[in-house]
């Protein structure tokens, strides 16, 4: 009779369904989303397509977004959070642009510390995974990806326009470390 209890006690213990604790944070997957970001992640198709698995819908690749350069110090803060969704802010400091024909422009402001507040969506998944719903429109990256890339760049075109904007990219670039 014991022995009858204890099974059925274990059945019922080993049916019951748990619900799944996140893997990580909202504020977490933003920030693990942003640092790939930074360092050039989305540069290449492959990397485009290995971020989007922060995303809770695929995003299409898109080679021709322009750069936004920002600095490599950032905040990030976690507002109006739910049970499962939350809006995720990433500030940083843009210092400027990259273009399609590699022509560096500087932050509007004119400065290199032009502020910049990025808003993230978040929302649990049905794995109770954090995935990015929204995210802003772009690619940013940091001065260190943005040299190698404009660098890479270079490399690749005969172009002597290209070369020239790249050669002249580089050099703005290198001034901004730090900033």
């Amino acid at each position: 009779m014991v022995t009858t209890f204890l099974l059925v006690l274990l059945w019922i213990s080993s049916t019951q369904v748990t619900r799944p604790v996140p893997s990580k944070s909202a504020d977490q997957t933003v920030q693990q989303f942003w640092s790939l970001e930074l360092s050039g992640a989305r540069l290449t198709e492959t990397g485009w397509i290995q971020t989007n698995a922060f995303f809770l819908r695929s995003i299409p690749w898109s080679p021709n977004q322009p750069l936004i350069i920002v600095s490599d110090k950032y905040l990030i803060d976690k507002i109006g959070q739910s049970p499962t969704s939350a809006d995720v802010y990433v500030g940083c400091n843009a210092l400027g642009s990259v273009d399609s024909e590699l022509r560096f422009k500087p932050s509007e402001a004119g400065g290199p510390l032009t502020q910049m507040v990025c808003k993230f969506s978040v929302a649990l998944n049905e794995t109770k995974d954090w995935k990015i719903v929204t995210a802003p429109p772009g690619r940013r990256i940091g001065v260190d990806a943005a040299i190698r890339y404009v660098t890479e760049m270079l490399r690749k075109t005969s172009d002597a326009q290209i070369r020239t904007n790249a050669q002249r990219t580089v050099a703005a670039l290198k001034a901004l470390r730090g900033a």
